[in-house]
């Protein structure tokens, strides 16, 4: 059984207003097309990618993985009209709504969430 020093090396130590960046990280990542656009930027060894570049992942994904097909066009739609403002509103991504390109903002408290579950897998 670990004692308490272990877990505190595996977690992010919560701070003020730790309830919100918890709560916020969720609502991001409880989204498969949210939680897959982070995954992508964030392993990316460029600072951007393309609003294309992210539906041609996503399609991938949606085959690769036998979930229900949509078209190229709907996922174009969500990630413009929703998925990416959703992103951008929680500092995780910067774009252009005008224009194409995604860029990734490291926000600190994501990554040290995402960071922590992916050392438990």
């Amino acid at each position: 059984m670990p004692d308490s020093s272990d877990t505190n090396d595996r977690f992010p130590t919560p701070g003020p207003g730790a309830d919100d960046v918890v709560e916020t990280a969720f609502s991001i990542l409880r989204v498969t097309e949210r939680r897959t656009v982070v995954e992508y930027v964030r392993q990316r060894s460029t600072d951007s990618t393309t609003v294309d570049e992210l539906v041609d992942h996503l399609l991938e994904r949606r085959v690769a993985s036998d979930r229900p097909p949509t078209t190229r066009r709907q996922l174009y739609v969500s990630l413009r009209h929703v998925h990416l403002p959703a992103l951008a509103d929680a500092g995780v991504v910067t774009y252009d709504p005008h224009g194409a390109d995604v860029r990734y903002d490291g926000s600190t408290d994501l990554t040290a969430l995402l960071e922590a579950l992916e050392r438990e897998q």
